[in-house]
């Protein structure tokens, strides 16, 4: 099953509705760990440094029999103006919108701060039902500090250890309590049945295969407008896109639906050259993005038209084949590029020299930040699919 909001189930004809649950709070309060710990999985980067999550990262759960829908959002800090704050703020507060509860985690280490205050002013503005937890409460004596965060104003204070799984349990009973009072688990009108068991094994049998949700990585090095090609793709800022490398530290799941079909496109971190690499959450990244690329069919390699075509490029390329996965390539930032008739010829007659493997790959020359000829690449990602599964079917 797809770990992304939106996966088809197979099992349910008239599928339920999966309520959304955010986790919001501070930078480096635990909100990653908690969402692991009710994943199952880690999913999220996990990093003793403010501001590892970045984006807001989506994943299905089951909590006590039900299915919901998890969103682990950057950190919020809702009185900090400076760096990628402002942004990790805004995609909160997304998130804040969407959700059907929200846990608000805060962190008994510290004490109430203004920061705090501030955070509960805008969840209360939300009128979703909120469960401030605090976290990191290892002891009973914590738990007994944990009650100075009733002078924020909730009804109910958690006290939790996400990382030994401690009151956990009572604060999923809690929020999967008030979901079912709001009827957040109603059924879903109008839903379209899944396809049937049957029909779908009988398309497996056929040649090529069937895939019911073609899933689509989008890789390639550190700011090359990864983010923001998904972003024009699907016209709303679901990931953050800015001009600071490695923006995207974390591998983030989209659903999306292109002419009727139904694609995941997946935005990874950004690679670099091994040598560049010194922090652990850079190496958990880059496994991430290796990851991501084994479990999509098709790999966007984005390149950046201003930048010389460079070692990472071709690692990242020959990663993606060794994989065996299907591969089209999107130049990015064509616009920039002073050009004449011979340009586009030129720049691809540099790719096939340096990386003749991808020489069957289509190629798409576009600016994800104008739009420019971004309609056409889901078009490319399914002519490089077909050619990859007519190749494999023969």
């Amino acid at each position: 099953m797809l770990g992304a909001l939106g996966a088809s189930h197979l099992d349910s004809m008239m599928p339920n509705r999966k309520p959304l649950i955010a986790l919001v709070g501070r930078p480096n309060v635990g909100k990653s760990t908690l969402f692991n710990r009710l994943m199952g999985s880690r999913k999220a980067i996990v990093e003793d440094e403010p501001g590892v999550t970045r984006d807001r990262q989506y994943g299905d759960a089951e909590m006590l029999t039900r299915e919901v829908v998890l969103v682990d959002t950057g950190g919020f800090d809702p009185l900090d103006d400076e760096g990628m704050l402002p942004l990790m703020r805004e995609q909160a507060r997304i998130a804040i919108d969407q959700a059907d509860a929200i846990i608000w985690l805060t962190s008994v280490r510290e004490d109430v701060t203004p920061a705090d205050q501030e955070v509960g002013a805008v969840l209360r503005e939300s009128d979703k039902p909120v469960f401030c937890a605090v976290n990191k409460c290892d002891s009973r004596g914590l738990e007994t500090e944990a009650l100075s965060f009733y002078s924020l104003g909730v009804d109910h204070v958690y006290p939790i250890a996400a990382e030994h799984n401690r009151g956990v349990l009572d604060l999923i009973e809690a929020v999967i309590d008030a979901l079912v009072e709001r009827d957040a688990f109603a059924p879903i009108d109008n839903a379209e049945p899944s396809k049937d068991p049957e029909e779908i094994a009988e398309l497996k049998s056929q040649r090529g295969g069937y895939v019911e949700q073609v899933r689509v990585s989008v890789v390639g090095r550190p700011n090359v407008g990864k983010s923001t090609l998904i972003n024009t793709l699907l016209g709303a800022e679901r990931l953050l896109a800015s001009d600071v490398p490695g923006t995207t530290r974390d591998a983030i799941d989209v659903d999306f639906t292109w002419q009727g079909e139904s694609f995941t496109l997946i935005d990874t971190a950004g690679m670099r050259m091994p040598s560049r690499i010194r922090q652990s959450v850079e190496q958990y990244s880059v496994s991430r993005t290796v990851r991501s690329i084994e479990r999509s069919h098709v790999a966007i390699l984005v390149l950046d038209a201003t930048r010389t075509l460079a070692d990472q490029d071709a690692r990242i390329a020959n990663l993606v084949e060794r994989r065996g996965r299907a591969c089209c390539v999107v130049v990015n930032k064509w616009d920039l590029v002073e050009k004449d008739g011979k340009t586009m010829r030129a720049y691809e007659l540099d790719l096939a020299e340096q990386m003749p493997f991808l020489a069957q790959a289509p190629k798409l020359f576009i600016s994800a930040k104008t739009g420019r000829r971004v309609d056409k690449v889901m078009g490319v990602v399914m002519q490089a699919f077909r050619a990859f599964d007519a190749r494999i079917g023969t």
